[in-house]
């Protein structure tokens, strides 16, 4: 149980490192909303200027 727990922590320390260590943690705590709402966030804002300004 104890090696189960530190190779857990060791996990979740590596993966947030990393830009799909986000997702991973976010799946792992099965926040699939939060996932959405920072993937609109995020490319929400480019996809607005792209339909908002096509010109520029």
């Amino acid at each position: 149980m104890n090696f189960f727990s530190q190779d857990y922590i060791r996990k979740r320390l590596y993966y947030s490192n990393h830009i799909p260590g986000a997702i991973y943690n976010l799946f792992q705590v099965k926040s699939l909303a939060k996932f959405i709402i920072i993937y609109f966030i995020f490319f929400g804002i480019n996809f607005s200027r792209f339909i908002i300004d096509p010109v520029e």
